[in-house]
């Protein structure tokens, strides 16, 4: 490559700090970019791959192309050019490693695996959708983020186009090209006269799922004509027949199906492989948990099942002797010691523990108690939200327009901002030091307030009747509910509080902070309220009480992706970034619901009397439930507050928390939640 490329060197204008790693298509080196405070990826190609110039031509084209994919999935590209007759591409660069680096010592844990495997679907969907082809997708494209910096773990696929700028023919034939894109590349890509779709990137996603649950490659071979027999002749592999692992039968027809020789028998998307995926894993989970429940012994097999892992996270190391995860090797000397240790203990096993198939697995849960402490704040507090970094708690009081700012450590309030009429929903930025609070009024707007002085320096307008609002901690940008009620009729009432009417569609108002104006409007469904935002995986949910349903928000098109049916009245939303679950507190139907937020499907009801808001403490894995009688007078009505084990679903009543909690939050680093009794203007401070 020559000198220029030495730690310290510079080429193209990027200041070279170390080699990264390089394979048959170039070299990837930590670079500084030459103009901005950035670290980049950059990707020096082969000069063997690309020294006829239309293969230059169309690589620039084609790298003009992925600059253009904005999805929180793909790696984003920043540059490209022509060095001294070396093509190059500046990339994000992702501190982390990547699956290929994962699966080297045997399969994942399937919950991993079929994570791993919707957030790449999501991310070829979405180029799919935008007419761009990957066709190299394998495990050392799909890179991961560390998530031991406090981030939550992210999944990017990389590599858009490069597979195609240097592909001459359309096919994977041209000399030159790696073994390793040979392994997972569809049999119509052997065939030059062949015309290349989407359903490639689907065939290489099936054999990159096999590969993650069995550590194997699919058609394993050490020349280009023996993986070229196994696409094309040999039969389909079953991931559960794989000897060193234990993988669930269901994925069998999924591998079969995404692996098909003929492309019309495949998925027509990515997107249905991993909704497949997802149901085996669902199915998998209530087949075990059958299992378990009426056996009295341990189960004969290679596995102790402990757990199976829920979509998304990162794995849990159990306090207990660690079980043999489901998709995890297997290997004989190990099962055999643990085996006996299980014959050894089993009368205490069966008698003493329950297994509860969720995962992360924490230690068991008792009874909680509660301690409770009661603040007084303004007249008729509806929102409440934490800053986590200062632990100041903001409470909008609806009656006299007033934000109080409590002090989450002395449970004192140091300052009451006023002048925020009908103030309603309240979120923090925390980076920003920035509180937004919504005003309800039919012309609604946003305040946006300095939480270092405790002023309002901004008021933005959004749509009519702004409830719920919320932050995006990655991007800053704002979402606000807006409800949208019919003119006034006397003596009606609708599904919420006052005397309207609500038949309209709602929206959400997306609100960039830096011009402090909205950017984008979002229709949702009737009188929008809840909303929840999932950074992760770049998604808003919004609960609609008027029809209820939940909105599915891509944040990447601003577009409604999926509407979910659940329960009547739809009020309060809280996300477990650990499991992917969405809960939502159904007031009217007397229950919260579970949605498993990788498939948009239901998973559960837990029963609660009139839940209104909800907030979950993500790491005492306790979810706080206010209560709110829409209809009725609260003085009558048995309604306490609860708290709910994210993990078993036991339901603690919470005594003397108040009888008429609209809002709820929670400030981890404190060990509090806050509920707000809209009755008796008092934020009641539980501890557990």
């Amino acid at each position: 490559m020559g000198a220029s490329l030495e730690s310290g060197g510079v080429f193209a204008g990027y200041r070279i700090l170390r080699r990264l790693g390089a394979g048959g298509m170039g070299t990837v080196y930590l670079a500084e970019h030459p103009n901005l405070p950035r670290l980049v990826a950059l990707k020096v190609l082969n000069r063997a791959l690309t020294d006829d110039e239309d293969v230059r031509a169309r690589f620039l084209r084609e790298a003009d192309t992925a600059a253009r994919l904005d999805h929180r999935n793909i790696v984003t590209v920043y540059d490209r050019g022509n060095e001294g007759g070396q093509l190059w591409i500046a990339m994000q660069y992702v501190d982390g490693s990547d699956v290929a680096e994962l699966v080297r010592d045997g399969g994942l844990p399937v919950g991993r695996v079929v994570w791993i495997l919707t957030e790449t679907a999501a991310a070829l969907d979405y180029a799919h959708g935008h007419g761009v082809l990957h066709r190299d997708v394998k495990p050392a494209n799909i890179l991961l983020t560390d998530a031991s910096r406090g981030e939550p773990e992210r999944v990017l696929l990389a590599d858009f186009g490069i597979a195609k700028a240097l592909d001459e023919t359309g096919g994977f034939t041209r000399s030159g090209m790696l073994l390793a894109s040979l392994q997972y590349a569809a049999p119509e890509q052997f065939d030059i006269g062949a015309t290349i779709d989407h359903r490639v990137d689907v065939y290489a996603l099936g054999a990159t799922l096999y590969r993650m649950l069995t550590g194997a490659l699919p058609y394993p071979g050490s020349t280009p004509a023996q993986l070229m027999y196994g696409h094309l002749s040999l039969p389909i592999p079953k991931p559960s027949r794989q000897g060193e692992v234990h993988v669930p039968e269901g994925f069998d027809a999924i591998v079969e199906r995404a692996l098909a020789k003929d492309r019309d028998s495949r998925y027509s998307s990515c997107g249905e492989l991993a909704a497949a995926a997802n149901g085996a894993l669902a199915a998998a989970s209530k087949e075990l948990t059958a299992t378990v429940s009426s056996s009295t012994a341990p189960p004969k097999s290679k596995m102790v099942t402990e757990g199976i892992p829920a979509v998304g996270g990162a794995e849990y190391a159990s306090a207990t002797e660690p079980a043999v995860v489901l998709g995890t090797p297997v290997r004989k000397r190990r099962v055999r010691r643990r085996l006996l240790a299980v014959a050894a203990a089993a009368v205490a096993i069966i008698a003493a523990v329950a297994v509860v198939l969720m995962w992360p697995k924490p230690p068991p849960h008792g009874s909680p108690a509660f301690t409770v402490s009661p603040v007084a704040v303004g007249k008729n507090p509806q929102g409440i939200a934490v800053d986590p970094t200062t632990h100041n708690v903001y409470v909008a009081n609806t009656t006299g327009g007033t934000v109080s700012v409590l002090d989450g450590t002395t449970l004192a309030v140091t300052a009451t901002i006023e002048n925020i009429p009908s103030a309603w929903g309240v979120a923090v930025d925390p980076q920003t030091r920035t509180v937004y609070v919504t005003d309800f009024a039919d012309a609604g707007k946003v305040f946006v307030i300095d939480a270092k002085t405790n002023t309002v320096t901004a008021t933005i307008a959004v749509g009519a009747n702004a409830d719920g609002v919320a932050v995006d901690p990655r991007s800053h940008l704002v979402y606000v509910t807006n409800a949208t009620a019919d003119p006034r009729a006397e003596g009606e009432t609708g599904t919420g509080t006052n005397t309207r009417t609500w038949s309209k569609p709602g929206s959400v108002s997306v609100i960039d902070p830096r011009v402090r104006a909205v950017t984008a409007t979002v229709g949702v469904g009737i009188r929008p309220k809840g909303v929840e935002v999932d950074a992760d995986r770049s998604r808003l949910y919004v609960g609609s009480d008027g029809d209820n349903s939940v909105s599915v928000i891509d944040l990447s098109t601003n577009t409604v992706a999926a509407t979910v049916a659940v329960g009547p009245g739809p009020l309060g939303l809280a996300l477990d970034h650990r499991s992917g679950t969405l809960y939502v507190a159904n007031n009217v139907g007397d229950s919260i619901w579970t949605i498993d937020t990788h498939t948009n499907r239901v998973t559960g009801i837990i029963p609660v009397h009139r839940p209104s808001m909800i907030a979950l403490d993500q790491d005492r894995r306790i979810l706080y439930v206010g209560v709110l009688p829409l209809y009725g007078d609260p003085t009558t009505l048995d309604l306490t507050p609860v708290a709910i084990d994210a993990d078993t679903h036991k339901v603690t009543p919470i005594p003397g928390s108040g009888r008429s909690t609209e809002g709820a939050a929670v400030d981890p680093g404190a060990g509090a939640a806050y509920l707000v009794d809209i009755i008796d203007s008092t934020v009641y401070v539980v501890r557990p």
